[in-house]
């Protein structure tokens, strides 16, 4: 049986060194393929929708509605990569951090100031951090994170993503 939401690949894309972009865009990709394997519904990766180099041509505000979208309410988990210092993946998981219950105020493209009450989607994120690697106290502290993945090599990362996606219960059912 599928599950209806898929996971949400987050990994660093902009200004990536070309020396090794192309290297960590497939270890995105076998994570996301992993993901889809244990799942059973295909997981999103950005870059294959909005790279900042392949989709150049597609306008900021249009790349955060997407991926807002598809994260807060398309996704059963955030897979985060995290690579080092402003590593790109803060914002994911700001949106699906829990909120508060008291109204406060957004501001809509219209300009227009609406009071709304704001709570966070229920997406929990599987935070993945190379061995050796420190993430800041901000992001551990959040509590979107389920799972804190500290990984040797690729082939590592692989195999307690699979055991966390199967603690979180989101495998196929019938890898249950």
């Amino acid at each position: 049986m599928k599950n209806p939401k898929p996971a949400y690949l987050c990994a660093p894309l902009t200004d990536l060194p070309e020396d090794t972009r192309d290297q960590m865009k497939a270890f995105y990709e076998r994570l996301a393929d992993a993901c889809t394997s244990i799942m059973g519904s295909e997981a999103y990766v950005p870059h294959l929708h909005t790279d900042p180099v392949k989709h150049a041509n597609i306008v900021p505000a249009a790349v955060y509605e997407l991926d807002r979208a598809i994260v807060c309410e398309k996704s059963s988990v955030l897979v985060a990569v995290y690579v080092g210092p402003s590593w790109g993946c803060g914002i994911e998981i700001a949106l699906v951090a829990p909120r508060p219950t008291r109204p406060f105020f957004c501001r809509y493209a219209l300009g227009l100031w609406l009071g709304r009450l704001i709570f966070g989607p229920e997406v929990p994120v599987i935070l993945l951090v190379p061995e050796g690697k420190k993430a800041s106290r901000m992001l551990l502290g959040c509590p979107a994170i389920r799972r804190i993945i500290r990984y040797k090599d690729e082939n590592d990362a692989l195999l307690q993503l699979a055991r966390a996606l199967n603690d979180l219960g989101l495998t196929r059912r019938d890898l249950r």
